[in-house]
């Protein structure tokens, strides 16, 4: 997770962030951290938790056919989004 965490870091402090922060627009900084985030998730996913999320109990592979946590049919993964919203 620290690795996460100095990629959102990362984003923070890219040339783009830092020059929209300098302008005062702060949705922009949002979006970018948001779009980060939206990665660092789904990798979560094509990496199994990142190694870390339990194996399917082999009945839910015989039910599901597959042995990939937390992905069925994919539209959780595809779910995912963000949006910043200035108010």
């Amino acid at each position: 997770l620290n690795t996460h965490a100095k990629e959102l870091a990362t984003a923070i402090n890219s040339k783009i962030a830092k020059s929209a922060l300098a302008k005062g627009n702060f949705k922009q900084v949002f979006e970018i951290i948001g779009i980060k985030a939206e990665a660092i998730i789904q990798e979560a996913f094509s990496t199994r938790g990142f190694g870390q999320w339990k194996a399917n109990a082999p009945y839910t592979i015989a039910m599901k056919g597959s042995d990939t946590p937390l992905i069925d049919t994919g539209e959780l993964a595809k779910s995912i989004h963000s949006r910043a919203v200035q108010v």
